[in-house]
């Protein structure tokens, strides 16, 4: 467009609004620039035909988010009472925590930076300020860190890695999480220590060296325990527990260890010396904790430490455990318990009839060594379930009949053959006992546990009765 005057011609040339902001850009009038995007049509600063279809407040963010971070440097910049403003604009249009520190007002990074607070420092809302902006933009980020996910909703927007790197190039996740995280922990360190155990406790980005020498410079041990676990450096957390002969917290880590995916055993098994000498139920609250998950304990690592001198006492109880409690089917540990046990039936006759019924065990081993043994009735009832197992029900009715005298419990076992089995082996059974009652004389035990008994309504009676000898007495039948 020419205008003519009386003094000159002025020509007007139209240029797009992309220059316009790129011209704002350069006399740093980010306000104007903020307000020109703003307030036109985003199709006004974009050449692609399919921006229509885009997401218009997507493309506005992304054009307003250059100049906002400008703005936001330059009122960080301006005066103290701009800091809030800035870092409210810089959480809100995702300023990258490298970007952020580099423009931090010198006096507020060497305070940060040096680990001091001094007394007449008069500016500590603004590290609360800066502890809020990087905690959300820690959350952010972390959406970023797996190449599975490399986008999340923000304000109804999509927003992928490729944001942060309109103002860097370079722009590592990694990186920005390692640096905002030490500086996350130096704020902590001067305003609010009592988040920091919290802080270390989820998994941090901080450097390792760095967070060990500021812990130990301020004794801060307990945090720096919390800090090796989520590092997996369980040793160096046993160690520091062990120095300040901290045995109860020392249970307890190892009770945490235990109930990882992969348990490192070694550490348990090192330590159980130190826990128990301490006190003895610690061994209980360790591997004997029934609110416990011991599935991914290697329990023969454990058996095996157990056989050491100081620690066979609790070898016993923790065999117990595993078959009893934890049902753990092993052949090697029910024969090396039915041994301990055999050793005094006389006491353990009530355990060994429990471990028969949980346990998995070799039924010819067991009559073996209960033969070996001095007869007598305990002796003689605990051959029962071995012989069960192995079907030899002849043998067991001479042991009810001819061994313990008990023949209603000889009934009993035929009853219950004919639950587990058939009518005809229950039957044959039973006139198996009336054979050995015969041999006896005994008569009126016939009478009593067979004749009258209404549970061996299967039982032809007549056949019973031509058995009975004629001797018999009268007033019995």
């Amino acid at each position: 467009l020419s205008v003519l005057t009386k003094d000159r011609i002025t020509i007007l040339e139209m240029i797009d609004y992309n220059q316009i902001l790129e011209l704002l850009y350069n006399e740093k009038d980010y306000d104007n620039a903020i307000l020109l995007v703003e307030n036109l049509d985003i199709s006004n600063f974009t050449t692609d035909p399919d921006s229509t279809t885009q997401n218009v407040a997507q493309l506005k963010f992304e054009k307003l988010r250059k100049f906002q971070l400008l703005k936001a440097i330059s009122l960080l910049q301006s005066s103290d009472d701009q800091f809030s403003k800035a870092i409210d604009l810089f959480a809100e249009y995702l300023g990258s925590p490298k970007h952020v520190i580099s423009n931090l007002p010198q006096g507020l990074k060497q305070v940060i930076e040096s680990g001091e607070l001094p007394p007449s420092y008069t500016h500590k809302s603004q590290i609360y300020q800066l502890i809020r902006f990087f905690t959300d933009s820690r959350r952010k980020l972390i959406r970023l860190l797996d190449n599975t996910f490399t986008v999340f909703k923000y304000n109804n927007l999509e927003i992928t890695l490729s944001v942060y790197k309109d103002d860097d190039s370079d722009f590592s996740v990694e990186k920005n999480l390692t640096l905002l995280d030490n500086y996350l922990f130096e704020c902590y360190l001067l305003v609010n220590t009592r988040m920091i155990n919290p802080f270390l406790r989820s998994k941090t980005f901080c450097d390792f060296k760095m967070v060990e020498e500021k812990c130990k410079e301020l004794d801060l041990l307990d945090q720096l325990i919390t800090f090796y676990y989520t590092r997996g450096e369980f040793s160096k957390s046993i160690e520091l527990l062990r120095q300040l002969r901290k045995i109860d917290e020392l249970v307890k880590f190892l009770q945490k260890l235990i109930q990882l995916p992969q348990v490192p055993m070694k550490l348990i098994t090192d330590n159980l010396q130190v826990i128990v000498d301490s006190n003895s139920n610690n061994f209980d609250l360790l591997l004997l904790n029934n609110n416990i998950d011991y599935s991914n304990v290697d329990y023969r690592q454990v058996v095996e430490y157990l056989t050491r001198p100081n620690l066979k006492n609790y070898r016993l109880r923790y065999l117990e455990y595993l078959i009893l409690h934890q049902k753990v089917t092993s052949l090697e540990l029910s024969n090396e318990l039915f041994d301990i046990y055999f050793a005094d039936i006389e006491a353990n006759h009530e355990k060994i009839a429990k471990l028969y019924s949980v346990s998995s065990y070799n039924a010819n081993q067991i009559l073996k060594k209960l033969r070996s043994l001095p007869s007598s009735h305990i002796s003689q009832k605990l051959m029962i379930p071995p012989l069960m197992k192995l079907g030899r029900y002849d043998d067991i009715l001479n042991i009810y009949v001819y061994g313990l005298n008990d023949i209603e419990s000889s009934i009993d076992f035929c009853l219950h053959v004919r639950d587990i089995k058939n009518d005809s082996l229950s039957r044959g059974l039973i006139f198996k006992v009336i054979d050995l009652c015969l041999k006896k004389k005994d008569h009126s035990s016939i009478i009593n546990y067979i004749l009258n008994n209404p549970a061996l309504d299967y039982i032809d009676f007549e056949e019973i009765l031509i058995k009975l000898p004629n001797d018999i007495s009268v007033n019995l039948l």
